[in-house]
């Protein structure tokens, strides 16, 4: 089985649903608990820091593989992991976005309060940073891509 690209439709398509579930948890949050959703002040500052770290692993992994004395040498298993690693961030990016997204503009629409405020800047900042760590991860993947077999065949010469 082999492992397509991941499209940037799918990404969309998680963010809308994940947005839509945002702005309805928001939404019901007042009737089940009688308070506002609240967004703590630690969501923007993990996705910030899970954006600068991948942001470093993806350099670390890209200059491993422009050394011109070792011309595309990377570990398998550091491969392996690397483009794990990008599936995964890309998506909780998208999610986390859509998610946020979806708590920020029922925020925006209900301009009310002091905490509604607080909200839309927390809330901002988080959809930015998981953005980043989203658009990161797409070009880690894009890295880690082995180049397509022109040849399909095996050391037997059959056809595989």
């Amino acid at each position: 089985m082999k492992a397509g690209n991941t499209k940037i439709s799918f990404l969309v398509m998680m963010m809308a649903l994940s947005g839509a579930a945002g702005w309805s948890i928001a939404r019901l949050w007042p009737m089940w608990t009688s308070t506002e959703l609240s967004v703590p002040l630690m969501t923007p500052v993990i996705m910030s820091g899970l954006a600068g770290f991948l942001f470093a692993w993806t350099w670390m992994v890209r200059t491993n593989l422009k050394k011109p004395s070792r011309r595309n040498v990377l570990d398998p298993i550091v491969a392996a992991r690397s483009a794990a690693f990008a599936l995964a961030s890309s998506r909780v990016g998208s999610i986390a976005a859509g998610f946020y997204g979806g708590v920020l503009l029922l925020n925006v629409l209900m301009l009310d309060t002091a905490a509604s405020r607080r909200c839309i800047g927390i809330s901002s900042l988080t959809v930015v940073a998981s953005l980043m760590v989203a658009a990161i991860g797409l070009w880690l993947e894009r890295i880690c891509r082995l180049p397509d077999d022109a040849d399909k065949t095996t050391a037997d010469g059959v056809g595989v």
